[in-house]
C-alpha cells in the first residue's frame, strides 16, 4: 500500500534521475551528478534516502552549497571534526548516515563536466547564490528543483544570470516540485524541522506582537505545505475547519485556482506523479489548538496519539 512517505521518496528519486521515471536496473548506468541542497532540502531528504540510495541514483557528491540559510542554524549541528586538508572543509555526520561536505567559505570548485541537480527553497538569498553559479558557469548542466513554487521575479533573475553567463543552453529544467513537507513516518509529516524559533509553534501562531506581514508569511507557508501534500497524494481533499480559518482560505484558493487552470492543472491524470490520481476524496481537518488547550496536556502536539486513542476503531 502506498503512503505519503513512499510517494515523496518516489518523487525525490525521480528528481535525482533528472526528472525522468526512476528505474533501478543493473543494466542501466545512472547519470552521475552533483546534488546541491539547502537546509530545508536536507531536512526533506534525510529521513527518506541514505547515502547508498543516493549513490544508486547517481549522486557522486551531495553538499550544502547554499550557505547563507544555514549560518543561523549551525548551532543545531553536531560538533564538526576537521579534515586534514588545506581546503577548510568540515564534515558533519548527517541524519542520512553519511557525510555532508560543508564549505564554510561558500566557495565551491568549478566542475565544468558534471551536471548539477539543485533541490532548494526559492528564497531570495538562495536564488542569488544560484545566479552567481550561473554567471561563473560552474557546472556542465543545471537542473533546478524548487521545493515550492518559484516566484516570477526570481525566475527572471535566474534567466538574466543564465544570459549573462552565456549558458542558457545548459539550463535544462526549472521545476516546482511541491515537496514542502518532511515525512517522518508512513503517514506522519511535519512542515518544518523543530527549533526554538519555529514559526509553527503555538507561541508564534498566537503571538500578539506578531506583525500582519509575518503572520501572512506563516499562513502562506502552511498553505504551501498542505498544498504540496495534496499534489503528492494526487487528491483534492474535503476541508473541515473552524469558520474564517486563514490557512484553510489560502489552501482552498490554491486548489480552486489550480483546478480552473486547464493548462497547468496539477490534479489531472497526466500531471499527477506516476499517474497516482486518487478519485477518493479524503477529509482534511484543520484544528485550532487555542480552542482545545486541555488536549495538549493529554496528547502530543501532532494529535497522533489522540487519533490513535479515539479513531483506531474506525480504521
Amino acid at each position: 500500500m502506498e503512503t505519503l512517505r513512499s510517494r515523496q521518496t518516489a518523487a525525490l528519486k525521480q528528481l535525482l534521475n533528472l526528472n525522468q521515471p526512476f528505474t533501478q536496473s543493473l543494466a542501466v548506468e545512472p547519470t552521475w551528478k552533483l546534488l546541491i541542497f539547502d537546509g530545508y532540502g536536507q531536512d526533506i531528504i534525510s529521513p527518506l534516502l541514505n547515502v547508498k540510495q543516493l549513490r544508486e541514483a547517481g549522486v557522486t557528491l551531495h553538499m550544502l552549497g547554499l550557505i547563507l540559510e544555514l549560518v543561523s542554524s549551525l548551532q543545531d549541528l553536531p560538533v564538526p571534526s576537521k579534515v586534514p586538508s588545506d581546503s577548510g572543509t568540515f564534515l558533519w555526520t548527517s541524519r542520512a548516515g553519511g557525510f555532508l561536505d560543508l564549505h564554510l567559505n561558500s566557495q565551491r570548485e568549478t566542475l565544468p563536466d558534471v551536471p548539477a541537480v539543485y533541490f532548494v527553497s526559492p528564497t531570495e538569498s538562495n536564488i542569488q547564490i544560484i545566479c552567481n553559479d550561473l554567471r561563473k558557469s560552474m557546472y556542465d548542466s543545471y537542473y533546478f528543483n524548487m521545493i515550492y513554487p518559484l516566484p516570477r521575479p526570481l525566475l527572471e533573475d535566474l534567466a538574466l544570470s543564465a544570459v549573462e553567463g552565456e549558458i542558457v543552453q545548459q539550463v535544462q529544467k526549472v521545476t516546482d516540485q511541491f515537496l514542502a513537507f518532511i515525512s517522518l513516518e508512513d503517514d506522519l509529516f511535519m512542515l518544518s524541522r523543530y527549533s526554538q524559533t519555529s514559526p509553527y509553534s503555538f507561541f508564534a501562531l498566537n503571538n500578539p506582537s506578531a506583525s500582519d506581514e509575518s503572520m501572512n508569511k506563516i499562513i502562506s507557508s502552511i498553505a504551501n505545505g498542505l498544498f504540496s501534500i495534496c499534489i503528492t497524494l494526487g487528491v483534492v481533499p474535503i476541508i473541515k475547519c473552524p469558520k474564517n480559518n486563514a490557512a484553510e482560505r489560502k489552501l482552498d484558493q490554491k486548489i480552486r485556482d489550480n483546478l480552473r487552470d486547464a493548462r497547468n492543472n496539477l490534479f489531472t491524470q497526466e500531471n499527477v506523479r506516476a499517474s497516482h490520481l486518487n478519485i477518493h476524496r479524503p477529509v482534511l481537518v484543520i484544528a485550532d489548538r487555542s480552542l482545545d488547550l486541555s488536549t495538549m496536556l493529554h496528547h502530543t502536539w501532532t494529535y497522533q496519539a489522540m487519533i490513535a486513542d479515539i479513531l483506531v476503531w474506525f480504521f
